[in-house]
C-alpha cells in the first residue's frame, strides 16, 4: 500500500470532517475585533501607568503626618500597589491579545516587553501631564466606595472635615478673617482664617482649589490652621 502524501492526507481529513472554508469577512471581523481589543488594552496600560506616576508625585507628606502614620506606614502608603498591579495585569492582557493576532508570533517576548514599557511610560506621562489621572482619582474617590478601600490615600482623603481635613474651591472673601469655600459636594463652607494671612499670598485667590488643615466648628464652618494650594 502506498503511503498517502501530506496533501492527500489533508484533503481526506477535510472530506471526513466536512470542513467548510470560512468567508473572508469572518477573518476581517475577527482581526478588527482583536485589534480593537488590543487598542483598549493599550489605552488601559497608559491610564494605569499614568495613575502610578500620579500617585508617586502627589504623595502628600503633610497629609501622612496628619493621619498619624508611622514611618513604615508612610512609606507603605506612598507605594501605589493597586495601580502597579493593574499595570502588570493589563500588560499581560495586552501580550495575550497581541499573540492572538496573525502576526503576533513575529515579535519575541523580550522585544514586546521593551516596547510595552516604552509605550506605558510615554502614554502614562501624557495621561499625567493632561491631568487625566488626577481627574480619575478624584471622581473614583467620590463615586466608587471600593476605590477608597484599594487606594486608601487619594484625592478624597483631603475631604474629612470631622478629622480636620477640608478641600474645595475658594469663593468670596467675607471679611478680613473669613472666606467661603465650595467643597466637592457643592456645600458652601465658611472658613475662619484669623490665624492665617492667606490673602497676602498671591497663590490663594477666588476660584482656586485649596486644601486646609484645621478644625470643624459647626455644620458648615471650619477654622483653618494651615492652607495650601491643591497642587504645589
Amino acid at each position: 500500500m502506498k503511503t498517502m502524501t501530506l496533501e492527500k492526507q489533508i484533503l481526506a481529513r477535510i472530506r471526513k470532517d466536512k470542513v467548510k472554508p470560512k468567508a473572508r469577512g469572518w477573518f476581517l471581523a475577527r482581526d478588527t475585533a482583536i485589534w480593537s481589543l488590543l487598542l483598549v488594552f493599550v489605552a488601559a496600560l497608559g491610564l494605569s501607568f499614568g495613575m502610578v506616576i500620579f500617585a508617586v508625585f502627589s504623595t502628600d507628606v503633610m497629609l501622612l503626618n496628619k493621619l498619624g502614620l508611622t514611618a513604615f506606614e508612610k512609606i507603605a502608603s506612598a507605594v501605589p500597589y493597586f495601580w502597579i498591579l493593574a499595570t502588570l495585569v493589563v500588560g499581560l492582557g495586552s501580550y495575550a491579545v497581541y499573540r492572538s493576532t496573525r502576526h503576533g508570533y513575529r515579535l519575541g517576548t523580550m522585544r514586546f516587553l521593551a516596547g510595552a514599557c516604552l509605550l506605558a511610560v510615554g502614554a502614562g506621562a501624557l495621561v499625567y501631564a493632561l491631568r487625566i489621572a488626577e481627574y480619575v482619582d478624584t471622581v473614583a474617590s467620590q463615586n466608587v466606595p471600593l476605590y477608597n478601600v484599594v487606594v486608601p490615600i487619594n484625592a478624597g482623603s483631603w475631604f474629612d472635615p470631622d478629622n480636620g481635613l477640608l478641600s474645595g474651591t475658594m469663593r468670596a472673601r467675607e471679611s478680613e478673617k473669613e472666606f467661603t469655600l465650595r467643597d466637592r459636594d457643592l456645600v458652601i463652607w465658611t472658613v475662619d482664617s484669623s490665624a492665617l494671612d492667606i490673602y497676602e499670598d498671591p497663590r490663594f485667590q477666588s476660584g482656586e482649589r485649596v486644601k486646609i488643615i484645621g478644625e470643624r466648628t459647626g455644620p458648615d464652618t471650619f477654622k483653618a490652621t494651615e492652607i495650601m494650594p491643591w497642587r504645589d
